[in-house]
């Protein structure tokens, strides 16, 4: 019988609000090259339990208020799929699912432009 994610047992459910792990990562996003922008530690093997995406001291300056972050979680590409906050909702947590990958990406490429991504697993 196949199981969801979403399909819990009591224990199950208080062992994921449990993180074993944490990593911490610094995302380019002024590249002109990239669209998106993976964060490294969050893999199928090593899924994230909650994330929370946030402004690098030096990116303040470079990010302003018309930039849009989409975000992309697991690999999903439909457009009904993505996340698209605005740079004032930061920090922005993300939690409750398995995380096997997310991307980013900013509506511009501005020189300067970074995130940090504190993911917990």
């Amino acid at each position: 019988m196949a199981r969801g994610l979403t399909e819990f047992t009591v224990q199950q459910a208080v062992n994921f609000e449990a993180f074993s792990d944490w990593n911490y990562e610094e995302l380019n996003m002024g590249a002109a090259s990239d669209t998106n922008v993976s964060a490294t530690y969050i893999t199928s093997i090593n899924p994230a339990k909650k994330v929370v995406i946030f402004l690098t001291t030096d990116a303040g300056d470079a990010l302003d208020a018309a930039d849009v972050l989409t975000l992309t979680i697991n690999g999903e590409t439909a457009t009904n799929k993505l996340i698209k906050i605005d740079i004032g909702d930061m920090p922005f947590t993300l939690s409750g699912l398995a995380m096997t990958s997310l991307a980013i990406a900013t509506s511009d490429h501005d020189s300067g432009e970074e995130l940090a991504v504190l993911s917990f697993h």
